[in-house]
């Protein structure tokens, strides 16, 4: 099943889905993969509760959370919200906003490498065979355009179907990025 995608277009979208606040809050609700209200999400966080729901209403303006339910807390009804199931695109394609593109792109990659580089200073000594904790790879492939493109495709398609949690799985974060270099003939 395909994701709907989320093309932001204008720059009042960038800078709500930019803010990287919203960004730790999206990241903190993918990885708990389960529903949350904004106390909790606030709790996890350490932020407040009103900037937790100020930001959720933020990002539910543009598609990317959600309402998932409603119950009943102490008296009090608890809204709970979900990261939507979509696909995130900021049209790389076009030249519109490319400074607040690359300035997401940028801080989307970091987000993801402080995350890497925060396990990496915590592991202690590995095991003889330990459960796979991480990696960073790098290098060049030297591929067809038709490779190129099965490459892509595979990925999307992998990184889609193992987008939520299901049994037993466990949270990876990653960051992929890839592109066409030019070469100097």
């Amino acid at each position: 099943m395909e994701q709907t995608v989320v093309q932001l277009k204008t720059e009042k979208e960038l800078k709500i889905f930019m803010d990287p606040l919203r960004q730790r809050l999206l990241r903190t609700m993918e990885i708990a993969a389960k529903p949350l209200t904004a106390k909790k999400l606030a709790d996890k966080m350490e932020i407040t509760p009103s900037a937790a729901k100020h930001h959720l209403t933020q990002l539910e303006s543009i598609g990317v959370v959600e309402k998932d339910h409603t119950e009943q807390i102490h008296g009090i009804t608890a809204q709970f919200y979900r990261a939507a199931d979509v696909e995130v695109r900021i049209g790389m394609e076009t030249p519109v906003h490319r400074r607040e593109k690359v300035l997401l792109a940028e801080n989307l990659v970091m987000n993801v490498f402080s995350g890497f580089v925060k396990r990496v200073m915590e592991q202690d000594t590995p095991a003889e065979q330990p459960p796979f904790l991480g990696d960073l790879s790098t290098g060049v492939l030297h591929l067809t355009q038709a490779q190129a493109d099965e490459l892509y495709a595979t990925i999307k398609r992998f990184t889609a179907e193992n987008a939520r949690a299901k049994g037993d799985t466990l949270p990876i974060e990653y960051a992929l990025v890839a592109y066409r270099t030019e070469v100097d003939s």
